[in-house]
């Protein structure tokens, strides 16, 4: 699955919990802008691994920044299964 396909699938996972109609681009911070607390993280990355079919520790969400981080961490575990 390419970078691109990951990022238009995470948009949609956003737009489907989220109503505030953001502009969501790869630069936008999940906490700071999209007003992400830990408990609604916690959910992105639940929906993440049944979309993606990976399974994401605890201690790699904190490298989750903005939605490109997001996207080349599943980008990298999508490569090591394939």
């Amino acid at each position: 699955m390419s970078e691109k396909e990951i990022y238009a699938k995470i948009v949609d996972i956003i737009q489907e919990h989220d109503s505030s109609k953001l502009d969501i681009t790869p630069e936008l911070k999940l906490k700071e802008e999209l007003g992400v607390d830990s408990v609604d993280l916690m959910e992105f990355i639940i929906h993440l691994e049944d979309a993606f079919e990976i399974e994401i520790p605890d201690d790699d969400m904190d490298d989750f920044t903005t939605i490109s981080d997001v996207v080349a961490y599943i980008h990298s575990k999508a490569k090591k299964h394939s």
